[in-house]
Order: C-alpha cells, then structure tokens, then sequence
C-alpha cells in the first residue's frame, strides 16, 4: 500500500478486526487494553487515556488481525542491507520523477478548503 494511513475494520457478519499502520507511521496510532483485558484501538491518544491501564504505539509498517492477534511486520526495506544495493545504478532522472509524484500524490487534500479575504476597514 503506498499512502500515510492507519486504521482499523470491523466485520459485524464474522466478529473480526483488522487493524493497520503505514510503513512510516505517519499516521498515530494507538493500541490498549483496560483492567478487564478489553482491546482498543484509537488514533489519538488521549482517547485511551483515563479507560486503558496499558497503552503501547501500534508500529509503523505492520497489522494485526483479530484471527491470530499478533502483529506482522508487512513492509521490509529492501535496501537496509549492502548487498542487496551495491550493484544499483543511479538515475537522476529516476530520482527527479520518484520526488515530483511523491510531492503530487502528498497534495492531494482531502478535504475541501477555502480561504476568506476580508476587504473591510481592519485589513
């Protein structure tokens, strides 16, 4: 997957979740469980304080599914190690369009906006 995100589903039909987090960890996310053991999940953090006794960051680049409950890391760097790398050529043109598309998919807003200019006496 190629974006900043986090987040979790729910299937009434099957009583199962699957929560995830981008590679980066961008996005917050948090995890939590209360003095029964109750399982939560939130974006902020101040959501599972004051209800959860033990609050641990959910990782970057890794989900969890309620069928097994363990997180799996999805996303590995292929290029941490030498020798997966020593052989690669550089492209500067390569370069230049991978940080142009990733500069355009970032400026994608979400949400509408606006901009109000007052041309009243206090401006």
């Amino acid at each position: 997957m190629n974006g900043i995100f986090g987040f979790a589903i729910y299937d009434v039909e099957k009583d199962e979740y699957f929560i995830a987090r981008d590679h980066m960890g961008i996005i917050p996310l948090y995890i939590g469980w209360d003095q029964n053991g109750t399982f939560y999940v939130a974006s902020e953090l101040k959501a599972l304080e004051g209800v959860c006794t033990k609050i641990e960051l959910f990782p970057p680049g890794h989900y969890m599914s309620s069928s097994n409950g363990k997180l799996v890391k999805w996303y590995h760097r292929d290029w941490t190690e030498y020798d997966a790398v020593k052989d690669n050529e550089t492209s500067i043109q390569e370069i230049k369009e991978a940080l142009e598309a990733a500069v355009h998919r970032q400026l994608m807003s979400d949400v509408p906006y606006g901009v109000l200019l007052s041309g009243g006496l206090d401006s």
